[in-house]
């Protein structure tokens, strides 16, 4: 079966487009691993959503829409803008296309200041933000208040958030990408989504949190403590210094499901101590299908498994198949 005849694919599209247009926080392309997608669901997303006749603004966490990565080296989906498209970004990386300012952004990376710019014609240009959580909460705060006929714009977020532990900094929406070939197979990515589902099910905060705090290590937390706060992202060390504990912790904080980097078996222990602060709104997955070199997975397996472990009601579809 190809991806294009995926059964349900449009759908899952079209019902995570609708949470999408519905949303009135930044709404966040998050992706599990470099090639996952990101851009390509991102810019689908735009397309779809203009053809509806949403404002939108379309923003990056760092630099976006370069031929090739400049870390990686491979190369990447160009960010191509139609006329009056909104998005972010600085003077210097509009190559020819023709754009007018509508505003500079408080906001200076590489030295540039942001601006929030329009397109006058068709083009590929590059997207630029900050890349820390508090200046690009600061842009996007801005970019609300520029209304387009009378109505707030969209907010579309280019930004691989998984990797990073500084998360933008206030409600969000959020639309995983996972890359099939990251994973040894179906069964893998379908546990993968499951024990992320727990995560983002686990049990906000309720009340003051508790006073203890860990940051880098819990070795020297007192006999007996009932709860503590992560301080910082929950790294693979510090899981397991919590699970080497003598005495079990009752409650675990953390920030987000999005500040947790501690590896699948480790997290199998902790995740039913997990407290969360916050969490985005996960409107959506999106499953490249594409391998990572030889045979690739078979699409419909792989979006299968992934549907066992989200749920019927979950938009879920193939990001290469959405036209």
């Amino acid at each position: 079966m190809t991806s294009a005849a995926l059964p349900g694919a449009g759908a899952g599209f079209e019902a995570a487009l609708e949470r999408v247009h519905a949303c009135t926080t930044p709404v966040f392309f998050v992706g599990t691993h470099k090639n996952s997608g990101k851009t390509t669901a991102f810019l689908r997303f735009a397309r779809a959503l203009r053809e509806r006749d949403v404002p939108l603004i379309l923003c990056s966490l760092g630099r976006d829409g370069e031929a090739r990565d400049q870390l990686f080296g491979h190369e990447k989906p160009l960010v191509r803008v139609e006329p009056g498209w909104r998005f972010v970004t600085h003077g210097a990386a509009l190559a020819d296309v023709p754009c007018d300012l509508v505003a500079p952004l408080p906001a200076v990376v590489d030295g540039r200041t942001l601006g929030l710019f329009e397109a006058r014609a068709c083009g590929e240009i590059e997207l630029w933000g900050p890349p820390a959580a508090s200046a690009l909460r600061r842009v996007l705060d801005a970019c609300t208040g520029f209304l387009v006929g009378g109505r707030a714009p969209t907010l579309l977020v280019d930004g691989a958030l998984d990797r990073r532990a500084a998360l933008y900094h206030g409600p969000s929406g959020m639309i995983l990408c996972c890359k099939g070939g990251a994973f040894a197979g179906p069964a893998a990515l379908s546990a993968h989504l499951a024990l992320r589902r727990r995560l983002f099910d686990a049990p906000r905060l309720q009340g003051p949190a508790p006073p203890v705090r860990v940051a880098d290590s819990a070795g020297d937390l007192p006999e007996g403590l009932d709860a503590v706060v992560v301080d910082g992202p929950l790294t693979q060390s510090l899981a397991t210094d919590l699970l080497a504990l003598g005495h079990p912790l009752r409650r675990i904080v953390v920030t987000s499901p999005l500040h947790v980097f501690a590896e699948a078996s480790t997290l199998s222990r902790l995740v039913d101590r997990l407290v969360v602060m916050d969490a985005p709104a996960w409107l959506g997955t999106a499953v490249n299908p594409a391998g990572a070199g030889g045979a690739a997975p078979d699409p419909a397996a792989l979006l299968a498994g992934a549907r066992a472990a989200l749920g019927q009601d979950h938009p879920l579809f193939d990001v290469l198949s959405v036209g």
